[in-house]
């Protein structure tokens, strides 16, 4: 697929089904690659730039600055499709959207510092607060190490977290830096894994203390309270959509994505599979068989479920953030329980699979088995974490206090 790199602001704005349908077009291109990337270790500059070019980066972008401005449900449909042929450039390309839309939440001038020249420039992020800092005159000291940086490879700016105290009377609190990439080093061996090899989370590093002006701050407590500083700006609607809420939704992008590609590549393998039999001259397909076929129908029914559970909730929900009206702790909890729900169906759909899809689904260049190790990895993210969001919401529901992000 030749795509030109879209740079200019003033393109016209593609409708949510069009960046779908340019997602389904790359999947060829990206599934031709997913041996190259794995390998690699991060998606490549020009497959970055083919995901560029067809303006998938710049979904949930504000629209001042070249983005289209669309919430996390648009980011999940495309990241979705794109996940059917290449889990790793789905998921850098959702962190891309998903850091561009937690940059909504700085002031306007430092969100031109990031876009201005270019809007195609895409953000990384290690969100926990494991860096070392402190407050200066005019600004912040920020030093240390900051890992699970996804795409970090291909992003000209950086989010990354410290706990410090304003004053010596306040307690440490998490507060976000936007800084620029030339002003960390990154860590090329620190990302090894059985699982999402290709998306080149590594670790970012920064030994002497870097100055970070005051401009380039954002708390955990603004973003809590939904009174960041990008809160205040005209016509930024995504500043106004509650990451603790909704980041789960585009995480799932990529997740449901693996589930569905990995029951297009086993119905695929069980078309042609000729079931083992120790009889002579047996030629009955694997596909031929009820076992094989019920397998089918309960993952696909799992994976279908989880998708029209999460976008009935999630779509309205983001209606209602956008006009104004104010959403009750009941319904972000509720979809809070909804992402648990949709995370585990996808996991559990896979295990389905996996367990009728025989030792040849599971040779190096077998699609399914990287599904299988790119879901069961990505899945555990700390966003995803079921057991949790179910208590959370029935913590709701007995009228006690939500433990948890919602």
């Amino acid at each position: 697929m030749t795509v030109e790199v879209l740079k200019r602001s003033d393109v016209a704005k593609p409708t949510v089904e069009e960046l779908v349908q340019r997602a389904r077009d790359l999947r060829p291109e990206l599934s031709a690659r997913t041996q190259q990337t794995e390998r690699d270790g991060r998606v490549s500059e020009e497959l970055t730039g083919l995901v560029k070019g067809a303006g998938l980066n710049r979904v949930s972008q504000p629209t001042a600055f070249g983005g289209f401005g669309y919430g996390p449900s648009a980011v999940f449909k495309v990241t979705y499709e794109m996940a059917r042929a290449c889990p790793s450039t789905s998921w850098c390309t959702m962190v891309a959207n998903s850091n561009a839309w937690f940059a909504s939440y700085w002031p306007e001038e430092v969100q031109r510092d990031i876009w201005g020249a270019d809007p195609t420039t895409m953000v990384v992020i290690s969100g926990i607060p494991v860096g070392k800092g402190r407050k200066v005159e005019g600004g912040y000291e920020i030093w240390g190490a900051w890992p699970w940086a996804s795409n970090s490879d291909n992003c000209d700016w950086a989010i990354i977290s410290c706990a410090i105290a304003d004053t010596e009377e306040d307690k440490p609190e998490t507060q976000w830096f936007i800084v620029p990439m030339t002003e960390l080093l990154i860590d090329q061996d620190s990302w090894d894994m059985a699982g999402m090899q290709g998306t080149g989370s590594k670790t970012m590093l920064r030994k002497e203390p870097l100055f970070v002006p005051e401009v380039r701050r954002v708390k955990l407590a603004e973003v809590v309270a939904e009174a960041t500083p990008g809160s205040t700006i005209c016509g930024n609607d995504l500043a106004r959509y509650n990451f603790a809420t909704l980041s789960g939704v585009v995480l799932l992008g990529p997740v449901l994505g693996m589930a569905r590609g990995a029951l297009d590549a086993f119905v695929e393998a069980m078309r042609s599979k000729v079931k083992t039999s120790l009889v002579a001259g047996a030629s009955t397909t694997a596909g031929a068989t009820p076992a094989v076929q019920m397998r089918v129908a309960d993952a696909s029914a799992r994976i279908d479920a989880a998708i029209a559970l999460l976008l009935s909730s999630v779509e309205p929900f983001e209606a209602k953030v956008v006009s104004g009206e104010t959403v009750s702790v009941e319904e972000r909890v509720r979809i809070r329980r909804n992402i648990g729900f949709a995370a585990r169906q996808a996991f559990e759909a896979i295990n389905i699979l996996s367990e009728g899809a025989g030792s040849s689904s599971f040779a190096s260049k077998a699609m399914f088995q990287r599904f299988w190790r790119d879901l069961s990895v990505g899945v555990r993210h700390v966003t995803l974490d079921t057991d949790s969001i179910y208590l959370m919401y029935g913590q709701e529901q007995f009228g006690l206090p939500p433990q948890g992000a919602y």
